[in-house]
């Protein structure tokens, strides 16, 4: 029966997949369906690696920043989806403030990337955001303060990616068991906070002293977390003494002179491993959203091996300098190796 009626359901799919309502027509309950284009999407066939250029209805990508707070005044910030926002200092939802400025150019910058990748792509990434300010002061951030908001953060198992771009010398027993359970997607108990698990990727810097992470450490970066992704400074070829560096470090990604608006709404020129995270926290959105059948595994291999030349082998893991383009190879490589993997079994 379905044989007689094969041509009529072809033509009937091209008439309504190009429209929004005509693909929720036809793929009611699909989470990830094709809202314009002429043809069979990727999505439904199981084949991103054909990567046309089609839209999907799909949740928004949602993304945390645990940072110094946001001025939620200023107009850049002001037509952001944002799920929920925590003020671990004061430990209720308002104000967050921010008093430093260094949240409100962390998420300036991954804002700009965002809309960098999606003017070189031509489809839009829609993001959702939580915000926590996790501190007042960027040089003081008490234990207390950062295991409420991580805590806070991942009582949420819907959110995607975590903006960290926090660092220091000062090791955490507590933040590291929290992290390495949440990465094992295990129930735990963080104190008084309760249980919490996360398929999260967790971003974080790997600061700017200079120094050699294979002998001397900064956390979050060398507790190791397999969910996190260390990022490091690089400008160009030229490793700029400021940014830590070492096996420790996973990408190399330009944090010097990235332009970010500051807390009073001006522009500015700013340098750090702060100013690279968001950068590859954009990356990541990306992936996320035009790749959901990859795992956070898959993802961080894919970036790793992200580089414009390999050689740079003593500041990361990954031996040289992130690549947009590389990142969307080794994505595609994955997809098809397990669409070969799949097709075998």
């Amino acid at each position: 029966m379905l044989k007689k009626y094969y041509n009529t359901l072809i033509v009937l799919f091209l008439i309504l997949a190009p429209t929004e309502n005509g693909a929720k027509m036809l793929f009611p309950s699909h989470k990830d369906i094709l809202i314009s284009s002429p043809f069979w999407s990727c999505e439904v066939l199981g084949l991103y690696s054909c990567n046309p250029k089609i839209n999907y209805i799909r949740s928004p990508i949602k993304v945390a920043f645990m940072d110094t707070g946001f001025n939620l005044d200023l107009q850049f910030l002001k037509y952001l989806t944002i799920e929920r926002t925590y003020n671990a200092v004061l430990n209720k939802p308002f104000p967050i403030d921010d008093q430093s400025g260094h949240g409100t150019s962390v998420i300036s910058v991954f804002i700009d990337t965002i809309q960098r990748i999606e003017a070189e792509i031509g489809q839009s990434i829609p993001v959702s955001y939580v915000l926590v300010k996790a501190t007042n002061d960027l040089e003081k951030s008490p234990e207390t303060l950062l295991i409420k908001s991580y805590a806070f953060l991942f009582i949420d198992p819907t959110i995607d990616i975590v903006n960290v771009s926090l660092a220091g010398q000062g090791y955490s027993f507590n933040e590291q068991n929290l992290l390495e359970s949440l990465y094992s997607e295990k129930e735990y108990k963080m104190m008084q906070y309760g249980y919490y698990k996360t398929k999260s990727m967790i971003v974080v810097p790997a600061g700017n002293n200079g120094i050699n992470l294979d002998k001397i450490d900064e956390y979050p970066c060398s507790y190791q977390i397999p969910n996190a992704i260390c990022v490091g400074n690089m400008n160009n070829f030229n490793p700029k003494t400021s940014t830590n560096f070492g096996y420790d470090v996973d990408v190399l990604i330009n944090g010097e002179k990235i332009r970010a608006v500051t807390k009073n709404g001006k522009y500015n020129m700013l340098s750090g491993t702060s100013f690279s995270v968001p950068q590859i926290s954009a990356y990541l959105a990306y992936a996320k959203y035009f790749y959901p059948s990859l795992s956070r595994d898959e993802i961080k291999t894919a970036l790793i091996k992200s580089v414009s030349s390999k050689k740079l082998c003593i500041y990361s893991k990954s031996c040289g300098l992130f690549s947009f383009n590389e990142f969307k190879k080794q994505l595609n490589v994955i997809v098809m190796s397990n669409e070969v993997i799949s097709g075998d079994q």
